[in-house]
């Protein structure tokens, strides 16, 4: 599990929702909202929470797949190696 930095997560949701890919959601007025979308052997999710949760809110990779697709996408580099 990868967890995706605040200042990026704008970026990484809207590179995923412009996949157009299915997208299973939960959400009920007086609990957590999750969203979930399969990628590549893994997943990219969001959780909105309310209260003290067992996890913060924000957006999470699963599995190295997805993650290397959307660094490809996002046209991330890694650093040249010394």
């Amino acid at each position: 599990m990868f967890v995706v930095a605040g200042a990026a997560a704008d970026q990484v949701n809207q590179v995923v929702a412009g996949l157009d890919l299915p997208q299973a959601t939960s959400n009920s007025l007086f609990d957590n909202a999750h969203w979930a979308t399969p990628l590549l052997d893994g997943a990219v999710t969001r959780l909105l929470t309310y209260g003290l949760p067992a996890l913060p809110s924000g957006t999470r990779v699963y599995g190295h797949r997805p993650l290397r697709l959307l660094c490809h996408l996002m046209d991330l580099r890694p650093p040249p190696a010394h």
